[in-house]
């Protein structure tokens, strides 16, 4: 072997162990498609803990009604209500039936009242023979005589 196989071994060599240096446009895509892939992981798990948010809420919403349907029913009224409500994840269970207890009552009271409210009968009014059953009608006309 002569001199200048000897150095184009050697070149041959030197250049195989030398890794060969990437061009500027891999490295770039290479960047473009880790950026990409950590962004799709990173939406990923936003929407992963809005799910888990969400399961969470819903299980504390679930047990507040339930509470609350407890509440009602002690004040004697009826747990049926609890599900109609929206409720927060930081409501008082005991104070909501209060309040829903002296809403309902109040309620209960005006109508009433609003049913009692009309017109008093005459006291001697008799009332209008069409109005009445056979029954009735024979009834009034005999004791009236």
């Amino acid at each position: 072997m002569n001199e200048a196989e000897m150095i184009d071994e050697a070149g041959q060599e030197e250049q195989i162990q030398q890794p060969a240096a990437p061009n500027a446009s891999f490295l770039e895509e290479m960047r473009a498609e880790m950026e990409k892939r950590f962004a799709q992981i990173e939406q990923s798990l936003l929407l992963r803990e809005e799910s888990v948010q969400k399961r969470e809420n819903a299980l504390q919403e679930a047990a507040l009604k339930e509470e609350l349907k407890e509440r009602l029913q002690q004040h004697g009224l009826p747990g049926e209500l609890a599900g109609m409500l929206n409720l927060a994840s930081t409501a008082n269970p005991e104070e909501i039936a209060k309040t829903l207890e002296n809403a309902f009552r109040e309620a209960v009271k005006q109508a009433v009242e609003q049913r009692l409210k009309g017109e008093t009968p005459a006291e001697n009014a008799i009332p209008e023979p069409e109005e009445l059953s056979d029954e009735a009608y024979y009834y009034n006309y005999f004791n009236q005589n």
